[in-house]
């Protein structure tokens, strides 16, 4: 659980949390931590009520419908394929960048469209020939990302200035700040895809659904804790080694909050490591990102094929050859990524919306649903759902003041 949601998503957490300020980044820390428990916590109960070993799309299949299941699956690669776009444009950008300063390339090319047309096509054509062997050790680059940040966060104590820490904004600044952050805070601290195999794999031992819920719950508190720890002590620590300015500039450039350091720490082992490491979490990010759209588009066409077409075998055959779908990724991915769209407007604006409803917003309306739920009904799940409407539009309103 703890390593599923690290990933490229936490090399942009800090760039909102510095421009926001430690009083905002507290306050949004103590309102996202509860609601994102709950909301875990939730999602284990829908699918642990659902009947059999099911995931995520069986159980709204299950309470909602097989149309509601489409949709939701239709939903589901929507914000894959925006986190595509995010991962592609940070590869981009970032490798542009290094590039640039290592003295590789006498300009940046990050804003030529070869550069990433180039990553796109290495990425696939290496996802296509070795899928077998990358998912092998997944797991392994997942973990020494972990602890790979673990160590950036460590090197950069002796760098931290808390000159600025007393600093507070005024009320509409704070507000907006808040707006902004809030959807990018609970982004960085969500895992629920994981949810599913987890309590499938419960469920497979035998337990009943109070013993399957216990062991959920238990395991869901504990990566909170966990996650806490790992994410906010890299975001203080790279805060308090950065200046407005350098943050200004990662959201300007679409860089990561690695990418930046490494620009600041000319002549130090950090200037080398911190974009290779940026590059790590964004092309294990980008992997299991992709492989998941896939998938999810496999499950698209097989759902559609099944409930509203009548003869749709030749179509679906040809629409289904990995080859082509790889194709349409291909050219897709680069054609938004040459756009050069701001990393965080599409997190905020394009993939937060989506996370809210899959993460805080659908299972609450099952369990208000479900007449067998009702004894999960509380303040905690009204709290998770007004949580996950704020989620909905907070960035865009924030953007808006």
């Amino acid at each position: 659980m703890f390593g599923t949601a690290v990933g490229a998503g936490i090399l942009f957490l800090p760039v909102t949390a510095g421009l926001a300020g430690l009083v905002i980044l507290l306050l949004v820390t103590l309102v996202s931590l509860p609601a994102v428990y709950f909301a875990h916590r939730n999602i284990g109960i829908m699918l642990t009520e659902a009947k059999g070993g099911t995931d995520y799309s069986g159980a709204v299949n299950e309470f909602f419908g097989m149309k509601a299941g489409l949709w939701i699956n239709l939903l589901f690669f929507v914000t894959l394929f925006m986190l595509l776009i995010v991962y592609s444009s940070g590869l981009n950008d970032d490798l542009g960048a290094f590039m640039c300063d290592t003295g590789v390339t006498d300009k940046d090319f990050s804003h030529s469209p070869f550069l990433s047309l180039l990553i796109l096509a290495v990425l696939i054509a290496v996802i296509r020939i070795g899928e077998k062997v990358m998912l092998r050790f997944m797991s392994f680059f997942t973990f020494l990302l972990v602890f790979m940040l673990l160590g950036v966060s460590i090197y950069l104590i002796p760098q931290w200035n808390l000159s600025g820490i007393t600093h507070i904004h005024g009320f509409h600044a704070q507000a907006e700040h808040f707006l902004l952050l809030f959807p990018i805070f609970i982004l960085s601290f969500s895992y629920y895809p994981a949810l599913s195999s987890m309590i499938i794999a419960f469920k497979k031992q035998g337990l009943d659904k109070k013993q399957v819920l216990g062991r959920s719950n238990s395991i869901v508190m504990l990566s909170m804790l966990l996650l806490f720890i790992f994410i906010m002590f890299f975001v203080i620590s790279c805060v308090f080694s950065l200046n407005h300015e350098a943050l200004d500039r990662a959201i300007s450039e679409n860089l990561s909050v690695l990418t930046v350091l490494a620009e600041e720490s000319q002549g130090s082992p950090l200037a080398y490591a911190g974009p290779l490491i940026s590059q790590l979490a964004l092309i294990t990010s980008f992997t299991g990102t992709f492989l998941g759209a896939r998938e999810s588009i496999r499950e698209i066409l097989k759902d559609l094929r099944e409930t509203s077409l009548k003869n749709p075998a030749g179509i679906f055959r040809v629409m289904a050859f990995d080859d082509l779908l790889l194709a349409v990724f291909l050219l897709v991915i680069w054609v938004i990524t040459i756009l050069h769209l701001p990393i965080l407007d599409v997190l905020g604006e394009v993939v937060a919306p989506p996370i809210a409803f899959f993460l805080c917003i659908m299972p609450v309306l099952i369990i208000y649903r479900v007449r067998k739920l009702k004894r999960y009904r509380g303040l905690a799940t009204v709290f998770t759902f007004v949580t996950g409407c704020l989620m909905l539009f907070s960035y865009l309103a924030g953007k808006l003041i």
